[in-house]
């Protein structure tokens, strides 16, 4: 069986900002927690969009939860969040936001 590239697909339209929630739960061992971790956002076309897509992160248990702005363009972005467990297990998990122009679909 292969590997998910992606453990979610996002869509969205230009112009949003939402928080978006990174669980860790059955990635990192049992009766662990989240005690750091770094976001990064990849543009379709490979450059780094961290500082204008991933607005802010914070932490709890074993979610992460990332506020993200889509931006004003059509494009796709990789967000990628590298996690290291409370007892030292370092973790990965990435989803891709795909955003369109609004009425793209209509």
């Amino acid at each position: 069986m292969a590997d998910l590239l992606y453990n979610a697909v996002l869509e969205k339209l230009t112009g949003e900002q939402f928080d978006e929630e990174f669980e860790f739960d059955g990635i990192i061992p049992e009766s662990t927690t989240v005690t750091y971790r770094t976001v990064t956002a990849t543009k379709a076309d490979g450059t780094d969009a961290t500082t204008a897509v991933a607005i802010s992160s914070s932490f709890s248990g074993s979610i992460v939860t990332v506020t993200l702005n889509t931006g004003s363009a059509e494009t796709s972005y990789v967000i990628k969040v590298s996690v290291k467990a409370s007892n030292a297990t370092p973790a990965v998990m990435t989803k891709l936001l795909n955003v369109s122009l609004p009425g793209a679909y209509r």
